[in-house]
């Protein structure tokens, strides 16, 4: 997926309502301490297939359907093939640009939420060879949960596109989720 201003314009949000009351909002988690309290590992991780490249994320954000709009943050590392750290940093939502709704688990907590979600990032990168640098670019962050009614098949964890390199394969475990914001703690 290339990553510009005109992809955000052309895309539209899509949601399929688990429930008629199911409202709009939502957090999402990625290895964030919410998550880690569940027993889910730290962090999610992906992989560039390109490069065998690794990108390790942790973050929480929320976002609303209707109006598009996402906030949040985290961080992240990028590794090389070999373990070597490349780059660390944070990242901030920007926009919300397309949510799947899955649903509910059967027999799981009703607030906790299957789903695909692209969200358009601002990433703030520091080389690991000279950390007084600082590189801003956008990228896409696609989280996956696989709970509830999958029907687009996917898979649990996060993919990361900045356009120049892109950490397309999930590495498990991954562990992410969507929480109807009315039923938080």
């Amino acid at each position: 997926m290339a990553v510009g201003a005109f992809l955000f314009a052309a895309l539209a949000v899509t949601a399929v309502p688990a429930r008629a009351d199911d409202n709009s909002e939502f957090d999402f988690h990625m290895g964030d301490a919410f998550l880690t309290r569940l027993g889910a590992p730290p962090t999610d991780v992906a992989r560039a297939a390109a490069n065998g490249d690794t990108i390790t994320v942790v973050g929480t954000g929320q976002f609303d359907i209707e109006e598009r709009e996402a906030s949040g943050q985290g961080t992240f590392e990028h590794r090389t093939a070999d373990g070597t750290l490349f780059a660390f940093g944070t990242w901030k939502a920007k926009m919300l640009v397309s949510f799947d709704n899955f649903g509910a688990e059967t027999g799981g907590r009703p607030d906790f939420i299957g789903g695909h979600a692209v969200i358009a990032i601002r990433v703030t990168a520091h080389p690991a060879s000279d950390p007084t640098v600082t590189l801003k670019f956008d990228a896409i962050l696609v989280v996956d949960c696989e709970i509830g009614n999958n029907f687009l098949g996917v898979t649990e964890g996060i993919t990361i596109d900045a356009g120049f390199i892109n950490f397309n394969e999930k590495v498990s475990p991954s562990i992410t989720l969507f929480v109807t914001e009315d039923a938080q703690d």
